[in-house]
């Protein structure tokens, strides 16, 4: 999933002879965290907010070349990559360039989040599983065999997780008898380490204990 559809172009990047009080207002008017600085048509890097709001508000940028942060996407990046440099840099803009380092415009944290939250992954109502097993035991396609011999469809599945020599996997999925996926597991030597629904087992002790007090408030 590449981030060309995300690009947006309406931030347009400062340059060497802008001032600190004229960066601060485009942070602040796009609610950014940092802003790309160019000198020409040459990216210098990332000025973030937190550096700008130190320096004399007439300083001009070229004093903060030394303490630009040097990250950027391309247009060939995914949006995996993309979630990375978020966390990395702590930022929620990152400017995208061509092969060439020219400008192309910046990703925004919310746009990425916004697109993320339409994929079936996070959309789709289903039950979660995450599960445990000896990494050298591990396999994907054994995953969706579990799954899948239960009457399941898989969403998404993703590797969440290593401890010691153990992979963990979360897995998101529906299926007919939820209960009887997580025994599947369990079944084949996986440790179920978290699930969100409630089991068949569980449904049916409160159907009871509902239909148990209605015959004592009769």
């Amino acid at each position: 999933m590449l981030i060309t559809d995300l690009i947006s172009k309406e931030i347009i990047p400062v340059s060497t002879n802008t001032t600190v009080e004229k960066a601060l207002q485009m942070l602040d008017g796009f609610h950014l965290t940092h802003i790309p600085l160019f000198e020409g048509l040459t990216f210098l890097g990332n000025i973030s907010e937190a550096h700008l709001n130190e320096a004399p508000l007439q300083d001009v940028l070229t004093n903060a070349k030394p303490y630009v942060d040097y990250f950027f996407l391309t247009e060939t990046s995914s949006i995996f990559d993309a979630i990375n440099e978020f966390y990395t840099h702590d930022t929620n803009v990152i400017p995208v360039l061509n092969q060439q380092k020219e400008y192309l415009g910046v990703l925004l944290v919310e746009d990425v989040m916004g697109k993320l939250s339409k994929l079936p992954l996070l959309s789709e109502p289903s039950a979660m599983l995450t599960v445990k097993i000896p990494t050298k035991q591990f396999s994907m396609s054994e995953v969706a065999k579990i799954v899948e011999s239960n009457n399941g469809r898989i969403f998404g599945s993703f590797i969440s997780g290593f401890e010691d020599d153990l992979t963990e996997i979360t897995i998101k999925f529906n299926a007919e008898s939820l209960s009887s996926v997580v025994e599947t597991f369990e079944r084949f030597g996986y440790l179920v380490k978290l699930k969100f629904f409630n089991d068949e087992k569980q449904d049916m002790i409160h159907d009871r204990y509902d239909q148990l007090m209605k015959y004592l408030d009769v």
